[in-house]
């Protein structure tokens, strides 16, 4: 494996001549910066010396005193990032995590200038990120080795598709893997440590707490706990996804058993034409519906966050209804068009359904309110219970689709107000553009 681990090595480490024009960026940021009372700070995998030659990210920081309040702190937070992007003619938008900051592009680089407190004491989650910083750069110094395995792991994460925090992926974030491979000392001791993972795993690396059996406990809601070096109560996993994780699993175990190139470059699926997929969605027996939404420009965070919400909130109003959901998923093309996709097992349901009331053995008063509400019905018993033979409201998937189009309820806060099309069968493949089709074909 050393030579395939060279090999790739010598693809994604940056040259001295990225390297040189990096510098030469954070130098313009760094000095555009200098007038402002602020303290900037260069963080992120630059900073570390663990970024790939693809990736043409530079995270900047600008530390506040600890006294400035919060709206000071976002309202020049974003002043100053803009006049940044400005003065250096370079095009920016606006993003959002825990506050707003400022991104765009700059001789080829994605910068970010992000707001932050200064200090030991965190205000903010951000606000750990220069900590976590030098965390990681005092133990590459210890071992300088780990910068491959590093990158290693991370060319591997990207080509699995589960690399990234943010909300599109809910997936590893850099800081995580880094913290990992420091923590197995390695690319390949790290994939044979999580090939064994099971879904509720804790990692402390740091041994900050005694009895990590309670931290399933103290971390509700998380798939996968790893406890934050610089913060005890901190789980830097939060945002794995199950999905994501148990997607990392499989990988690591099959590049274990037969380690290839290709989990560093998998090979791109050919997109399939319009007709083949109208064909292969006609196959599959059951009944698609695309709800596409057209829609200004929004920052990445804010549109996935609201459209994984608005895919729930859809699924939940087809199962209410008696209609069971198969799969869905969501495609965006980030710019104004955002598709949420449902398949149904079923697309038709009969006119009457069961409608379950309360066991023989619950409280009068109960029983009592269930039979003068269905008293038209005739209440009968099944099973130990009162049951009702009622009218279903919507006996077509259609039905219940433009009823979600009306109510829109659940929806996330932006996507109530935006445009809404719905579009059935073999007519969800024109939903979208290229990126779409690209979207169904892996979908199918």
């Amino acid at each position: 494996m050393k030579k395939l681990y060279h090999e790739v090595l010598l693809d994604i480490t940056p040259t001295h001549e990225e390297k040189k024009r990096e510098r030469e960026v954070v130098a313009r940021v760094l000095n555009e910066l200098k007038p402002h009372q602020v303290d900037p700070i260069l963080v992120g995998s630059t900073a570390k010396d663990t970024d790939l030659s693809e990736d043409k990210d530079i995270d900047v920081f600008i530390r506040f005193p600890p006294e400035t309040d919060l709206p000071t702190l976002k309202l020049q937070g974003l002043k100053i990032g803009k006049q940044l992007f400005e003065k250096l003619g370079a095009e920016y938008e606006v993003d959002y995590a825990q506050h707003p900051y400022v991104k765009g592009t700059l001789d080829g680089f994605k910068v970010e200038i992000v707001p932050c407190y200064k200090g030991d004491k965190i205000k903010s989650s951000v606000d750990r990120t220069p900590q976590h910083t030098e965390y990681v750069k005092k133990r590459l110094q210890e071992k300088p080795h780990l910068k491959g395995d590093i990158r290693l792991l991370k060319r591997f994460m990207k080509a699995q598709n589960v690399y990234g925090a943010e909300e599109k992926v809910r997936g590893f974030s850099g800081y995580l893997l880094e913290v990992l491979v420091i923590y197995y000392g390695g690319f390949t001791e790290t994939l044979k440590a999580s090939s064994c993972w099971k879904t509720d795993e804790v990692i402390d690396p740091l041994s900050h707490w005694s009895d990590k059996k309670t931290l399933k406990y103290y971390f509700t809601n998380s798939d996968f706990i790893v406890i934050d070096p610089v913060d005890r109560d901190r789980n830097v996993a939060a945002a794995v996804s199950r999905q994501k994780l148990a997607e990392y699993i499989i990988h690591a175990r099959e590049f274990l058993k037969n380690p290839s190139k290709k989990y560093f470059y998998p090979e791109k699926k050919q997109v399939k034409d319009g007709e083949t997929l109208k064909k292969m969605l006609k196959s599959r027996g059951t009944f698609f519906i695309a709800f596409k939404f057209t829609h200004e420009k929004l920052g990445e965070n804010p549109l996935y966050g609201q459209l994984r919400k608005t895919e729930s909130a859809i699924q939940g109003a087809f199962e209410d209804e008696g209609f069971s959901v198969f799969k869905t998923s969501i495609q965006s093309d980030e710019e104004n068009t955002s598709i949420v996709l449902v398949e149904l097992s079923v697309w038709s349901l009969p006119r009457i359904k069961h409608h379950l009331g309360p066991p023989v053995d619950a409280e009068t008063r109960h029983q009592m309110r269930f039979h003068q509400k269905y008293e038209n019905e005739n209440p009968y018993l099944k099973d130990g219970r009162w049951v009702v033979d009622t009218q279903r409201r919507y006996t077509h998937a259609r039905e219940v689709a433009h009823k979600i189009m009306k109510e829109k309820a659940g929806f996330g806060k932006r996507f109530r107000q935006m445009k809404l099309e719905i579009l059935c069968q073999e007519e969800v493949v024109a939903a979208g553009g290229c990126g779409w089709l690209k979207h169904l074909t892996q979908y199918l």
